[in-house]
């Protein structure tokens, strides 16, 4: 077991582990041909915290609330080299 950072707060995953749940998705969608889409399913706040990590220079507090059940967002993965362009969050 690793010995907690002043800076993490208990029961939340540090930030670090937001961009290896981000580099997974990455992994997992690199090989896929153009316009496949992939499904990811999370829970315990894992979600919101990679997709952060994914856009770091959006305005996070017009997101709203951490998501509910069956919520989510949609991913836009494009470029060369491939990368996340955009997200639309998907609410009921």
């Amino acid at each position: 077991m690793r010995e907690r950072k002043d800076d993490e707060q208990i029961g939340n995953p540090p930030p670090r582990d937001a961009h290896a749940v981000l580099a997974r998705w990455r992994d997992l969608l690199t090989p896929l041909p153009a316009a496949a889409n992939a499904l990811f399913i999370s829970h315990g706040g894992e979600l919101e915290l990679a997709l952060v990590a994914a856009f770091p220079h959006a305005d996070h507090a017009t997101w709203g609330a951490p998501f509910g059940h069956c919520e989510g967002a949609r991913l836009i993965f494009d470029g060369d080299p491939a990368h996340f362009t955009d997200v639309q969050l998907l609410r009921r």
